[in-house]
């Protein structure tokens, strides 16, 4: 959590909600979510199960985030 965002997952969806506008999105299928006061970090699940596996990591500054639509 990190100022009016939190990131949470139900598995195995990862989500991040807006405590401001009381929305959130879907981010990917799975994953880890690291937020601080100025960064997004989204690490994807990896394709294949592997010791060292590879992963896309989305990094975003939360000022470039976009509005969240409607939850319906």
């Amino acid at each position: 959590m990190a100022g009016r965002y939190v990131s949470f997952g139900v598995p195995p969806a990862a989500f991040l909600l807006d405590t401001v506008t009381r929305r959130y999105i879907k981010l990917s299928a799975g994953g880890w979510t690291r937020i601080d006061a100025r960064d997004f970090v989204l690490v994807r699940p990896s394709a294949k199960k592997a010791i060292h596996p590879i992963s896309d990591v989305v990094f975003r500054p939360l000022s470039s985030l976009p509005a969240f639509p409607p939850c319906g």
